[in-house]
């Protein structure tokens, strides 16, 4: 999965993805915002082949977090 943002939805796009990877694009014509379609700035993805264990400790990690947040 991929999801095209402009600068200020990046954090909306992130929350969007389970262990996102954010990488500024440059010279990515035409693409607009997924929110809002103004210009694209982002593209943030998941890396598919990431290892189980890593991917399992990101997971966790997200969810300690999200229960210190409440």
């Amino acid at each position: 999965m991929m999801l095209i943002v402009c600068e200020k939805h990046v954090t909306n796009g992130v929350k969007e993805i389970d262990a996102p990877h954010v990488q500024r694009i440059i010279n990515l014509k035409d693409k607009g915002c997924l929110f809002c379609n103004q210009k694209a700035s982002y593209k943030i993805f998941e890396i598919l082949d990431i290892n189980p264990t890593l991917r399992n400790r990101l997971k966790v990690q997200k969810m300690l977090q999200f229960a210190n947040e409440t």
